[in-house]
This record gives C-alpha cells, sequence and structure tokens, in this order.
C-alpha cells in the first residue's frame, strides 16, 4: 500500500477518496485496514490522510478505563507532522490492540479464534520491521501465535496459562522498542 501511495496509483487514490466520503466514516472498516492506511500514509508524508484517519483510532484503541482517546500521541504526532512519531505511535496503536484482542480471547471462548486472526492480522503489520530488527524473535512470536492458534482451534481454553504466556511473549516481542503504556 505504501509504494502504491507514493506512486498515486488509483487504488491509494479510492483510498483516499474514501477516507473522505461520508460512506467510509458509516462503514465498518477491519482495524489493520485502519493501522496500515496510518503507516503508509506516515511513511509517504501524507498528513492531510492522516488527520481524516484519527477518529478511527479512538473507537480502534480506548483509552484508559474504555474512553476514547487511545491515540493522543499519534494526534500529536500528526499535529507536529512528525513521520517517525507517527510510525512509532500506530506501532504502539497496534500493540495496545493486539494485547486488547488477547484479553478479549480469555473472555469469549467461543470467538477466540476470530479475535486471534484479528491480531495476526495486526501482527503481520509488525513484522516486517520486526524481521528487520531480530529475524529470531520475529519467527519465535509467529510460531507461538500459530502454536496458541491451533490449541484453540482443538478446544483449548484460550485463557490456559501456557497459552496466555505464549501470547505474552508476543506482546513483548512486538513492543520491544516500543513504549507501550495505557
Amino acid at each position: 500500500m505504501v509504494d502504491a501511495v507514493k506512486r498515486g496509483s488509483w487504488a491509494a487514490a479510492l483510498l483516499g477518496a474514501l477516507v473522505a466520503s461520508r460512506v467510509w466514516a458509516a462503514a465498518e472498516v477491519p482495524d489493520h485496514q485502519v493501522f496500515e492506511a496510518l503507516l503508509a500514509y506516515a511513511e509517504a508524508g501524507r498528513f492531510d490522510r492522516l488527520e481524516k484517519l484519527l477518529p478511527y483510532t479512538e473507537r480502534t484503541v480506548p483509552g484508559p478505563e474504555g474512553r476514547s482517546g487511545g491515540g493522543e500521541g499519534l494526534r500529536a504526532a500528526v499535529t507536529r507532522r512528525d513521520a517517525k512519531g507517527v510510525g512509532t505511535e500506530v506501532r504502539r496503536l497496534i500493540v495496545l490492540h493486539m494485547r486488547e484482542l488477547f484479553a478479549r480471547a480469555g473472555e469469549e471462548p467461543a470467538r477466540a479464534s476470530v479475535l486471534l486472526r484479528m491480531a495476526f492480522l495486526d501482527f503481520r503489520l509488525l513484522e516486517p520491521g520486526l524481521r528487520g530488527r531480530d529475524p529470531a524473535s520475529a519467527m519465535k512470536a509467529e510460531a507461538a501465535f500459530k502454536a496458541v492458534y491451533a490449541a484453540i482451534k482443538e478446544g483449548g481454553d484460550p485463557d490456559r496459562p501456557d497459552l496466555r504466556a505464549k501470547l505474552a511473549e508476543v506482546v513483548r516481542i512486538c513492543s520491544e522498542d516500543i513504549d507501550v503504556r495505557d
């Protein structure tokens, strides 16, 4: 998507038009797509587009005690026109979103496999940076995801201590270079 935004392709133009439209605002946009767009626009320096996506971060990652506002740092980075800061804040929000999905998987065993797949899509957005920094850790995180998912598909309890430990390891690996504050 980043290359599409830079090249000005029809797909990027369509995404930009959708972001600006009321149709997009009324639609339920998958969280990983919001994160993907935020990362792409930050890399491309498209702060006008970033500003239009900010409202989605409030519903994607709630602030303390469930209040909206999980993206306050992101909003500040966009206001400063700090592309690197935006990237860092988006990665922080992705990790927080993954943690929330892991917690919900433990609370909603019937939906655990769906919630883990959603978290894995978030992980895929972080994976290129992880592979560049520490390929072994990236592989370890991916293997942990797959092991937990396989156990849950076989009827395992997503709140089992061994599975919780694997998910905690994924969060630790993904947040090594990010201040993951709530």
